[in-house]
Order: C-alpha cells, then structure tokens, then sequence
C-alpha cells in the first residue's frame, strides 16, 4: 500500500468536506498505441474523524438546557465549532471493515496526524482501498486515547465558546471501546473525506447498560463484558436522528424503534442532566443506575427521550468473525402538523452484530424532499 503523505489532508478540510467522493473516473494510462485503458485495479483514499456521539450529544443539551433555543452556539459539524472540536477524540485508530464474507474482518490500518495548530490527531487517511461500489465499506475505529475533552476548541483562531454555564464540562470517557459504524461507505471514486466515525466510551450509554445488567441479573457487569464473545454475540447503540445535511446529526427523542427479526434484545436509553437530582425511574433507591454522561436505561418507557437505544444479542458460540442478522424499524408517531417534514420517514435496516465490538446505528430519517447523493457522497 503506498503511504499517504500527512499533508495530504489537513483536519479543517478533513471536517469541511464532510463525507465527499471525487466522481472521477477511474485512472487511465497511456499504451504504445495511444490507447487510454482503464486501471485494472483502482484505489481510493479515505479521510475522516474520530467522534465521541455522547460528548457531542452532552455538550449540546446541556448548553440549551435552559429552554429550547437557549444556546447560542450552532450545532453544526464543521471545523471551529465548539460542539464538534469538544466531541473530537485524539489519535483514534480508524480501519476500513470489509463485510465480505472472505475477509470478514478489520483491514487497512489508518494513520493519524495533528490538527493545523498542532493539537491532539483527531483525523485519520487510508489509502489503497479497492475501489468498488457494492458491497459498500463500513469504518471501524479499534482504540482511541481517553481523558477529559477539551474545554474549548483546541484549533486556535476558530470562534471561542462562550463563557459558563453555556460549557460545562463534559464527563471524562476513561476508555474507549471498539466501535464499528453502521453508515455503508460507497468506494467508488477516487477519494471519501470527512468520514464521521463514531467511537463508545464507558461513561454513557454502555455504562448505563452494564449498571442495568447488574442490577437485574445478579453478576457484575463492567462495559467492557459487553465486548466477551462468551457473554454477548454483538452489542448496537442505535440512536435516532432527525433529517438534515451531511453537517449535523440532532438527536430525535420520542420515535420508538422495534426489533422486525433476529434474536435481540432491546433497551430504551433515556437521559437526565447528572447535574440535578437522577428521575425516580433512574434513582439510586431501585439500583438501575444513572451514568456520568445522563444516561440510564429506562424499562418503564418504550421510547426513548433521547433517540437511544441498545440492542443486545446472545453469544452465538464465541465466534468473532459469525454475525448475527437483526433488523429494525423506526416509525414517528407525530401528526403532519407536528413541524417541518414531520412525520420523519425511517427506512428499515438490518444490522450485522459481531462479537467483541460495538455498532453505532447513526439512524438518521430521510428527507420529506427529492434527494440523491451528489457527486462529492460517499455515504447515505
């Protein structure tokens, strides 16, 4: 595989491309005939960033925790936005995962580099992926260095945060476990930038699960038994979002998801601010547990108030490489006058759930509007 050179792509374009595809064709080479025949073997070059979906989440409803509309710092994912530079974790460790069944597994190691003013890597490249449009590729980040997110964009010369009680502190992610995206990306041109890649540390949502697990079964459980192929055939957080450009992911609370098939089982996540007193669904009184981040698993509600779900399903003989197919729905209840493009529309999706890794399920709706990918997409 021929290396890429770190300046190949720095993180302010890395995040600004957001997910583009160069839609060229594929490269010709000159023949003693004059003849341009295709490259009988193509690659692509893939860039993204590694995302913590928790901090993210965190720092956007903690900062409009005093109304709807309260904070004032804008939610998209681009370069300098205090959301997006607070979720970012440094020198993640990103591979391309190829779902056929002949390879089955992570390949190509991706590098990492520093962001423009010299701060933590956040950004990774691969090149040398076969270039191809189906089966599509999905990004899998096998480790990450924890510790506290930056208080404020470690990108000097971007737009500064405002002053507290806009910014708290986002509760630290000790560690970081592997995490498999579920959004497919489609290798067919020259290059993918701006590859969001979701990665689950265990002060959130898999906390939450483990408390709940040892709560109601009896045995300790840690999040990093949710990774033991002996105890869990795959693990999913799936969390719902609302239609919008490849530049943001709000979460969308109130729409339940339902398991169509498979062996899964199904937990509503819902979420608190830690900073006040745990709901009484979520008190220490009845042992279910209440995670740094807000998050707790919630029997008494079927839909979430955060758009997070998690799906668990028995170990299928301690296999890493057996997958074990679920399918799920996701339908809003909501009426048409309910607000802009409601109902959201979700399309079905059957999810591969492997051992000893986490999926993330970026379950975003599709627009109520004529949409296709454009030139510059590699993924839906």
């Amino acid at each position: 595989m021929t290396p890429v050179p770190r300046a190949f792509i720095a993180l302010p374009v890395a995040l600004a491309l957001c997910a583009g595809c160069s839609m060229e064709g594929p490269v010709k080479q000159p023949d003693a005939g004059g003849f341009m025949p295709l490259n009988p073997d193509p690659r692509v070059v893939m860039a993204g960033y590694v995302l913590d979906p928790e901090a993210l989440f965190f720092s956007i409803r903690m900062c409009d925790r005093f109304g709807p509309g309260s904070c004032p710092l804008p939610s998209q994912l681009l370069t300098g936005m205090p959301h997006l530079m607070r979720s970012l974790v440094p020198l993640g460790k990103a591979q391309v995962f190829d779902p056929d069944p002949a390879v089955g597994k992570a390949t190509l190691d991706g590098g990492t580099w520093a962001s423009a003013s010299g701060g933590p890597p956040a950004a990774w490249v691969i090149g040398g992926v076969t270039r191809r449009d189906s089966p599509p590729y999905y990004v899998y980040v096998s480790r990450a260095i924890p510790g506290t997110p930056p208080a404020q964009p470690y990108d000097a010369g971007f737009a500064p945060p405002p002053p507290a009680p806009y910014m708290p502190p986002i509760p630290t992610a000790w560690h970081y476990l592997p995490t498999r995206s579920a959004v497919p990306i489609h290798g067919n041109a020259a290059g993918c930038y701006g590859i969001r890649t979701p990665i689950m540390g265990d002060t959130g949502v898999l906390d939450a699960l483990a408390q709940y697990l040892t709560a109601t079964g009896g045995t300790t459980v840690v999040p990093a038994d949710l990774l033991n192929p002996s105890l869990f055939g795959g693990v999913a957080v799936v969390w719902v979002y609302q239609p919008s450009d490849r530049n943001s992911i709000l979460a969308a609370p109130g729409i339940p998801v339902e398991v169509l098939s498979g062996p899964a089982q199904l937990y509503t996540i819902s979420w608190s601010n830690p900073a006040a007193a745990p709901p009484p669904e979520a008190d220490a009184g009845n042992g279910l547990g209440f995670s740094a981040r807000g998050f707790y698993v919630n029997p008494y509600a079927p839909v979430s108030n955060a758009g997070v779900y998690v799906l668990t399903v028995p170990p299928n003989g301690g296999s890493v490489t057996t997958a074990t197919n679920v399918a799920v729905a996701a339908t809003d209840p909501s009426l048409p006058d309910a607000g802009p493009w409601r109902p959201y529309r979700y399309q079905p999706q059957t999810l591969d759930l492997r051992p000893a890794q986490i999926m993330f399920v970026e379950y975003k709706a599709v627009p109520n509007y004529p949409y296709e990918l454009g030139e510059w997409e590699c993924y839906e």
